[in-house]
């Protein structure tokens, strides 16, 4: 009777080990570390910062127009704490560089603080998140392509022009002069209001077009175009930034500010501050007008910032 129950004792304990197992939590690997891409980030440390306090990590690399302008120069040790370690990939070695820079990593976006580093960001957001890719858009970093983009999506517009010469440029200006309306210059490339100027004659409009022909506002120069200067009507009124952040085509607008900008030292416009305002004190189609530019552009992920 004895070496019975030993031998039923036993059989219990496979069901009692099975049943054991199963309530034992099931061991995970961990997920994967969350990245974000930061080309060019210029030293940006608060926005690495708030990254970092959402539990991401930002990988800095440097844009191949800021890592080309580096080359054959004496650097203190204060610029190396500025610029990133890494380069960007060419173009078609994306997915090599992912494998070999992001592998056991998460990544959630790219980001641009410079310029020079547009072009670079889009494509690899376009490779690597193909899921969330705005596509491949030079207008968004070319400000008469932006204008003829907006146009042709039925938005009003600047009348404008970018000719190659001065010879194309005269009738446009000559056209405003004879109204008694000035006409404004500036870079086809470029960030605020660099290089912008405004002329109330032809000699005055020819020595400016000369002058922004032979310069170059961004580093990258792999879109630089010929005819590199463009010239638009004066708009009289208020310049506003609308900041807007976008998921899946669907806009939404964070934050309305409207410039306070001048003359000054010589300077047609000079930008003295930017007040926060509610959307009370806005144009009433203020927001639909840069949703309309966002579609227009086919922005259709990640936040934007617009001067309309």
């Amino acid at each position: 009777m004895a070496a019975a129950s030993v031998r039923r004792s036993s059989l219990l304990l496979v069901p009692l080990l099975a049943s054991a197992l199963q309530l034992r939590p099931a061991v995970t690997a961990p997920p994967p570390r969350r990245v974000l891409l930061f080309v060019d980030p210029c030293g940006d440390t608060l926005q690495t910062a708030a990254i970092e306090a959402l539990g991401a990590t930002v990988l800095p690399i440097n844009s191949q127009a800021t890592a080309d302008a580096m080359k054959g120069r004496e650097w203190c040790d204060a610029d190396l704490e500025l610029l990133a370690p890494l380069g960007a990939p060419g173009q078609g070695d994306e997915l090599c560089w992912a494998a070999k820079h992001l592998d056991g990593l998460q990544l959630e976006g790219v980001l641009c603080g410079s310029d020079a580093g547009l072009a670079d960001a889009e494509r690899l957001q376009h490779v690597l998140l193909p899921e969330r890719s705005n596509g491949l858009v030079a207008a968004r970093r070319d400000k008469y392509l932006a204008n003829e983009a907006c146009e042709a999506a039925g938005m009003a517009t600047a009348a404008q022009l970018s000719p190659a010469t001065w010879a194309e440029a005269e009738g446009f200006v000559k056209a405003r002069c004879d109204k008694g309306q000035p006409t404004v210059l500036k870079p086809r490339r470029g960030t605020a209001s660099v290089g912008v100027l405004v002329a109330s004659s032809l000699p005055e409009a020819k020595e400016m077009f000369d002058v922004l022909s032979r310069s170059a506002p961004s580093i990258d120069a792999s879109e630089l175009q010929a005819d590199r200067t463009v010239l638009q009507e004066r708009l009289e009124g208020d310049e506003w930034i609308v900041d807007t952040v976008s998921c899946g085509g669907v806009h939404k607008v964070v934050a309305l500010w409207r410039y306070d900008k001048g003359v000054a030292n010589g300077a047609p416009f000079v930008y003295f501050g930017a007040e926060l305002m509610s959307s009370g004190e806005a144009p009433p189609d203020l927001a639909a007008y840069a949703c309309a530019a966002l579609d227009a552009l086919s922005w259709r992920w990640g936040p934007a910032h617009l001067e309309v």
